[in-house]
């Protein structure tokens, strides 16, 4: 079985499991081989690694994380891990503890809601489940109408799939929150989820009518080999995590609620190096 890294306090001990289990499926399997898979060019620099003679680098971490993991939270868990584990600082450690329990609970906390599609009915039932995590503001459907801006059948309907879900309760005509976070299933081909963004994007379209200092839009092309598209795409999968971090920090005041829609898309077939073509990006920021 592929190892859990929420069950290790020893990246090495997770390393040391992981390649037991590549060779489980794979007997040819080798230290160089998994050398290779991360471009190394030192063959026997994971053998230290997980022997304690050598320490994790940040090119190696980044390369691992791209390889084993498949969610954000698991390559947030590792990287800090790893510093766990290698620090010879205290107050490095003790950081890097904290987050590892910061995170081991939000793992345990979080509620997977993947077999719920009713969840994804309506782009609103995020934004709203949102805002009744929050202990300024009142939440009545008529006062959670004001703040999004949206009919208040709009809010009673997205309140009842919550409920539906257990995930909010009432109590004296106001909603809480049963669950302070939730992850939705990323499958890709998911019809739900691709109503969902769709729903999303036309709202981003209709953002335009804001002002300039509540939108942004941003474009760019550029030409991108596989191994570049997966550094891209974790690199994506980060920024929406940091977006979210700071939407958990609660305090402060004359705050909005804002969404994120990030989309990247092939526009041409695959072009090789015959072609003859140059990589030269082009951007084009509003």
């Amino acid at each position: 079985m592929k190892p859990i890294v929420f069950e290790y306090l020893s990246s090495r001990e997770f390393l040391k499991d992981y390649y037991h289990y590549r060779k489980s499926i794979d007997e040819s399997f080798s230290f160089q081989k998994w050398s290779h898979e991360l471009g190394l060019k030192n063959k026997t620099l994971l053998r230290l690694i997980i022997a304690g003679k050598r320490n994790v680098t940040d090119f190696i971490i980044d390369r691992m994380c791209l390889q084993i993991f498949e969610k954000e939270i698991e390559r947030d868990y590792f990287c800090h891990l790893v510093i766990y584990s290698q620090s010879k600082s205290k107050e490095e450690k003790k950081s890097a503890g904290r987050k590892i329990t910061s995170l081991l609970k939000m793992n345990i906390e979080a509620r997977s809601i993947s077999e719920k599609k009713i969840f994804l009915r309506k782009a609103l039932i995020p934004r709203l489940f949102s805002l009744l995590d929050l202990h300024q503001i009142r939440k009545t459907p008529e006062n959670l109408s004001r703040i999004l801006l949206t009919d208040i059948a709009d809010i009673h309907f997205c309140l009842a799939t919550l409920q539906e879900l257990n995930l909010v309760q009432e109590f004296d005509g106001e909603y809480v929150c049963n669950s302070g976070a939730f992850f939705v299933s990323t499958e890709l081909g998911n019809e739900d989820l691709l109503n969902y963004h769709k729903e999303s994007l036309q709202d981003a379209i209709r953002a335009q009518a804001l002002p300039k200092d509540l939108r942004r839009y941003g474009s760019a092309v550029a030409l991108l080999d596989k191994e570049q598209r997966q550094l891209m795409m974790s690199r994506i999968e980060e920024t929406i995590h940091q977006f979210m971090e700071q939407g958990n920090i609660k305090t402060g005041n004359s705050k909005r609620l804002f969404q994120m829609n990030i989309n990247i898309h092939a526009v041409s077939e695959e072009i090789t190096e015959s072609a003859g073509t140059e990589r030269s990006p082009a951007s084009d920021l509003e």
